[in-house]
């Protein structure tokens, strides 16, 4: 489950929010490992996307979601996998794809689990932010690790 966490969160997120146009325009080969969820993986969505495609990577089916709530951002949501070993994959990924992703402060919240990654501020940049909690972290419910990914496409000013 690592492993398509990182695929999901680093070659369809951070690619597509890099290319500026979206899961639809990222190459054939790397559309061709994903297919449109079923409308009951919707309720996994972490952030509303009422109108746009939820779409599964086959590495994961049935166990992780990838959705884009707006332009030029993309989520990736799954549970179970470990939170650090996963996030620790993900930002290597991340940074041998996109070198000058450095470290940035982030604030936990309910999320006890954070990592944040960006790159200079300019037309180009983006944001790849890890939140996650293990089982049984105060507040949390959910009886297996949540992790979740989301890029977010810089606009220059």
């Amino acid at each position: 489950m690592s492993a398509a966490f990182a695929e999901a969160a680093v070659d369809v997120c951070l690619e597509a929010s890099l290319s500026g146009g979206g899961i639809p325009g990222l190459p054939p080969a790397v559309r061709a490992r994903l297919t449109v969820a079923s409308p009951e993986l919707r309720e996994m969505v972490r952030t509303p996307n009422p109108n746009g495609n939820i779409w599964e990577i086959a590495s994961a089916r049935g166990l992780m979601v990838i959705s884009e709530p707006s332009p030029g951002e993309c989520e990736v949501f799954t549970y179970g996998a470990p939170v650090e070993r996963t996030f620790k994959t993900t930002m290597a990924a991340a940074r041998k794809k996109v070198p000058a992703l450095n470290p940035a402060p982030v604030r936990t919240g309910y999320d006890p689990i954070v990592r944040r990654l960006e790159t200079p501020e300019g037309p180009a940049g983006v944001t790849l932010e890890l939140r996650g909690a293990e089982p049984g972290a105060p507040g949390h419910l959910f009886r297996f690790s949540t992790l979740t990914a989301k890029t977010t496409r810089k606009l220059g000013r």
